[in-house]
């Protein structure tokens, strides 16, 4: 540690002096994924180490306000790595960051939008139902009154049936009075086995539309799951592009130790060993 040289705890973690706890906490993940693919083991640890130190004190508020006092006052400690920081793992660092978040902000609105768009989907369908069960309802309170209508006039007519079979005859008020009831009761018979085709017609359909809203909902969530798959990969594609192009940078500016601290692969360790030694 070094009061004169070396960059301030903020920086290390790539945040300003009036960040806030959710800031750091964000920079410190984010720089110790960017640490982890440092290839050189040594490198690795020790930068991983300090990183460490100095989020734990900035985490401490006591500890915190003392080092922004000594920061102020010019007598601020500070880190001194192997050689002054790469900057390019800041603008990665950034690039990836911005492209996270945005990558992250289309996902999240595609949620929404699949959330509204469900949700839609999902009350018409009720309204729909419900339009159905109030109408089937109606009639069937109709029929009902119907019933007991007709139930009623047979009762009335086996009455008088009775009445006159006490008399030993049959009128032809009588016989047509039967001859009615028995039309009635195949009516109602009739009547009877239409509203059951009809339940069953119904709970039928209302299965079906369960079972393609189901159907629905699994596909709608496997699209969702391919299009976030797609978008992950392409971030990925796009991050190690950036990677390649800043490494490819560094090479060719010859600053081999901000290359080598980039290098994920044998083969980018071994052409900046080349450069070193031949020059290019």
């Amino acid at each position: 540690m070094s009061h004169t040289q070396g960059k301030t705890y903020y920086s290390l973690l790539g945040v300003g002096p009036q960040a806030s706890q959710a800031e750091m906490d964000a920079a410190f993940i984010a720089m110790q994924k960017v640490l982890a693919e440092v290839v050189d083991s040594r490198v690795r640890e020790s930068r991983l180490q300090k990183l460490e130190e100095v989020y734990q004190l900035l985490s401490n508020p006591l500890r915190r306000s003392v080092y922004d006092a000594s920061l102020q006052a010019g007598q601020a400690q500070r880190v001194v790595l192997q050689s002054e920081p790469a900057p390019s793992v800041r603008t990665a660092h950034s690039l990836g960051g911005n492209l996270l978040i945005k990558v992250g902000i289309g996902l999240l609105a595609l949620l929404v939008m699949g959330y509204l768009y469900f949700g839609w989907r999902q009350q018409a369908t009720l309204d729909a139902y419900q339009t159905n069960v109030k109408t089937m309802q109606e009639r069937a309170l109709s029929m009902q009154q119907e019933a007991i209508r007709r139930a009623t006039e047979q009762e009335a007519a086996v009455m008088a049936s009775e009445r006159y079979a006490e008399d030993g005859m049959e009128t032809a008020e009588q016989r047509a009075a039967r001859l009615a009831i028995e039309e009635r009761d195949r009516e109602y018979a009739d009547w009877n086995r239409k509203m059951s085709r009809e339940h069953e017609r119904a709970q039928d359909e209302k299965e079906r539309n369960e079972a393609r809203k189901r159907s629905e909902r699994e596909r709608e969530e496997r699209e969702r799951d391919r299009q976030r798959q797609r978008d992950e990969a392409e971030a990925i594609t796009r991050l190690e592009r950036e990677r390649q192009t800043m490494f490819n940078r560094l090479l060719s500016e010859r600053r081999f130790y901000e290359a080598r601290e980039l290098a994920r692969t044998q083969s980018e360790f071994d052409r900046i060993k080349y450069a070193e030694k031949y020059g290019r």
